[in-house]
């Protein structure tokens, strides 16, 4: 079975970062709401403005799977 699971992990078929979103949970919630609140967002604003909406989840979406890799963040002044 370890075997197996090194197998997948060298061969990039395993993504120790992607995490199962469990039903009901506090974060499936959040999840929802956001998905929600982004789509009655996008039927109220310009093209321009939904451009600029992509690229602040797209960058969110980046961040998320970087913490996913390194586990936290550090903040230095």
């Amino acid at each position: 079975m370890e075997e197996k699971i090194i197998q997948a992990l060298y061969h990039g078929n395993l993504d120790p970062a992607n995490k199962s979103v469990v039903r009901g949970s506090d974060y499936a919630k959040q999840l929802s709401m956001l998905d929600s609140t982004v789509d009655t967002l996008r039927e109220t604003i310009s093209p321009e403005e939904k451009e600029l909406l992509d690229k602040v989840l797209s960058t969110w979406m980046t961040m998320e799977s970087i913490w996913g890799k390194h586990g936290s963040w550090k903040v230095i002044s």
